[in-house]
């Protein structure tokens, strides 16, 4: 019964570090987002208009997408 609890409990202190990973890749993810879409809107050729932007309920920025459209 002993190496049971001590195995449970090996494995649950193997799984701690899991939660740090994610978040950074969150974090990361994010802050790409951030650096796509001030990218698009630095360049003038490639600008959402400010028109779309206001009206928009949602904007979905996928930093690793190379097309993208309107719904």
């Amino acid at each position: 019964m002993t190496h049971i609890r001590v195995s449970v409990l090996l494995c649950l202190l193997g799984l701690l570090p899991i939660g740090v990973f994610a978040k950074t890749t969150e974090i990361e993810r994010a802050q790409d987002a951030v650096r796509v879409l001030t990218e698009v809107m630095a360049a003038p050729d490639h600008r959402i208009p400010g028109n779309l932007l206001r009206n928009a309920e949602a904007i979905a920025v996928i930093p690793n997408v190379v097309k993208a459209s309107f719904v």
